[in-house]
């Protein structure tokens, strides 16, 4: 079985036009850092922080989300 690692990765989503209600452009930016902890051979937990910044006209709330995501490989 694997060991346990360091996980992190990166996520923009950007407008490619411009609805009334965003900015064309980056619309949100999400971050994730945690462990991948091996469960069986084919499945790991990945328990962690995301970080998710909202861009809108006048204010760019910050969420701050305890997460976790499962793989399985087939």
């Amino acid at each position: 079985m694997a060991l346990l690692r360091a996980v992190g990765w990166t996520e923009p989503f950007i407008n490619l036009n411009q609805p009334a209600w965003a900015a064309r452009g980056v619309d949100q930016w999400r971050t994730f850092a945690g462990l991948a902890v091996p469960v069986t051979p084919r499945v790991t937990v990945e328990p962690g922080y995301l970080n998710q910044v909202v861009v809108r006209p006048g204010a760019n709330p910050v969420n701050h989300i305890a997460a976790v995501s499962t793989t399985i490989k087939w």
